[in-house]
């Protein structure tokens, strides 16, 4: 296993700090909501401790004629042996992800991090499932967008799509749920579930209240509010190379595609002109018949394999997949045997997640010419990752027409946390690469990257004994892990044993 041992960083200026972000001050506005969360049992089969509750929340905090908003409350209890009366607020982000789904799913795991010491408590993002679901529909993609964005035709096709979207969306029957979603006021939910609970925890959003926050997986804030988001691709072909290289380690016993003499260079490479051809020949690839079969082969193949780099238990399945692609498909006559299966997997991207991230942004508006700009841009910075989904939060982003009510507008610089913020990120993350974190960190005083040699997307797609150790120490005392610390994965990649 190659391991990138890059630097951590910790930001000690404390000169000039701000308390609160320009933007972003306080809500001093009027607010009713129940003052006290009561608990009560809800268990299910698989989180028998689960516990649920509502709170009463502005729907808007500009504006408090507009009333309530009720949130749906889930939390698994302490151990009452070990409990220490306090709460860690859990967000699984996206945007678009549900607290509550997640929470049920993964709360033992979350638990025994902390060591049953800490309640968990989330809830539905708004926009989100149990909480304000945002339900403008989405629009069927326009003919030909689902081939290769390189392609004029498919290009154009998308702009249209996302146009026709942004459109619809921006009517008056969805323009108010649009507005009301932004991370803002999620923020200031979760403030308002803070101060309801009454306790000394560890829940605040607010940079002056905020007890202990770990940040897993990160984007870098100014480049995601206010520039065009293209950081974000900048892991993706160091993903790609590292699932070739642990293919070559593991050997053909675990890694279909591993062969004898190839380097995980050479097999990178060998991927990379079979997309190329791909692409060349997705347009009039037929079967045995004459028929027209698949007009998106590039997509759905690229698709699967930046998904796939997300976490490594699916791995071996995945090379096994690509194998299939590289036997069943004669590129040189333009035929494919009937044998693979070859369902359509276009990316869809939840109008929740458009809603948020889009209402959250600065304004860019794109035009054609715009898209061509920017695919050159992405496809600059990453090979593999530039015309895959990240990208197309930046088109759809460009041709919405709903801002959220409330936008942070100030700058991610020098900003003081009552306690320094716990980055963690992993150097082959497909979606946040580490330097984001990076520079993420350096807008928040004595904050520290803790970075994670385990691949996929956040620290938990990749479980590292060491980086739940460091985050159980940092929520019981605050202190961060050493500048110069990395953390190993338990397991490595495809044969998942155990990391010596």
């Amino acid at each position: 296993m190659i391991l990138f041992l890059l630097v951590l960083v910790s930001i000690a200026s404390t000169a000039d700090a701000q308390d609160c972000p320009p933007g972003y001050e306080p809500y001093t506005g009027a607010t009713a909501i129940n003052h006290t969360i009561h608990w009560t049992p809800c268990p299910l089969v698989f989180e028998p401790s689960l516990e649920c509750a509502a709170l009463n929340v502005s729907l808007d905090y500009t504006n408090a004629s507009y009333g309530l908003l009720e949130l749906q409350l889930v939390r698994i209890p302490a151990d009452d042996a070990v409990s220490t009366g306090k709460s860690i607020f859990y967000n699984p982000g996206g945007p678009g992800s549900s607290g509550v789904a997640s929470l049920i799913n993964d709360g033992a795991y979350y638990r025994s991090i902390i060591n049953g010491t800490y309640h968990i408590v989330s809830f539905d993002p708004r926009g989100v499932g149990l909480t304000l679901p945002y339900e403008c529909p989405e629009l069927s993609p326009a003919e030909h967008s689902l081939l290769p964005l390189n392609n004029p035709l498919s290009l154009n096709a998308t702009y249209v799509t996302y146009d026709n979207q942004g459109e619809l969306c921006g009517q008056s029957d969805y323009r108010l749920s649009g507005e009301l979603v932004g991370t803002a006021f999620v923020a200031r939910d979760i403030n308002a579930v803070f101060e309801a609970l009454h306790e000394d925890g560890l829940i605040s959003y607010v940079p002056r209240q905020n007890r202990r926050m770990v940040l897993d997986g990160n984007v870098n804030p100014t480049d995601y509010y206010h520039g065009l988001n293209e950081e974000s691709v900048d892991s993706v072909d160091a993903a790609l190379l590292h699932f070739f290289q642990t293919c070559v380690e593991a050997g053909p016993d675990y890694c279909t595609l591993a062969r004898e003499g190839y380097s995980g260079q050479q097999l990178r490479d060998e991927f990379f002109t079979f997309l190329h051809t791909v692409k060349n020949t997705s347009d009039y690839l037929k079967d045995e018949g004459g028929n027209l079969v698949h007009r998106n082969i590039y997509k759905q193949i690229s698709s699967e394999v930046y998904d796939g780099l997300r976490g490594p238990t699916g791995w071996p399945e995945l090379a096994g997949k690509l194998y299939s692609y590289y036997q069943y498909l004669n590129f040189s006559s333009g035929h494919m045997k009937r044998e693979i299966d070859l369902t359509a997997t276009s990316i869809k991207v939840p109008m929740a997640l458009n809603a948020i991230t889009c209402g959250d942004w600065d304004d860019i508006p794109g035009n054609i010419t715009d898209f061509e700009n920017w695919l050159a841009l992405y496809q600059k910075r990453s090979k593999f990752g530039g015309d895959q989904a990240l990208i197309h939060i930046l088109y759809q982003c460009s041709l919405w027409q709903v801002n959220a009510k409330e936008k942070f507008n100030g700058t991610f610089t020098n900003i003081k946390t009552k306690t320094p913020i716990l980055f963690v990120n992993n150097p082959y993350d497909p979606v946040t690469p580490l330097i984001s974190a990076q520079n993420a960190s350096s807008g928040f005083v004595d904050s520290r990257v803790l970075q994670h040699i385990g691949v996929g997307h956040c620290s938990g797609a990749d479980a590292s004994d060491c980086v739940d150790k460091k985050v159980a120490l940092y929520f019981d005392t605050g202190e961060l892990p050493n500048v110069d610390e990395v953390c190993q994965p338990n397991r490595v990649p495809f044969s998942r044993k155990i990391n010596p």
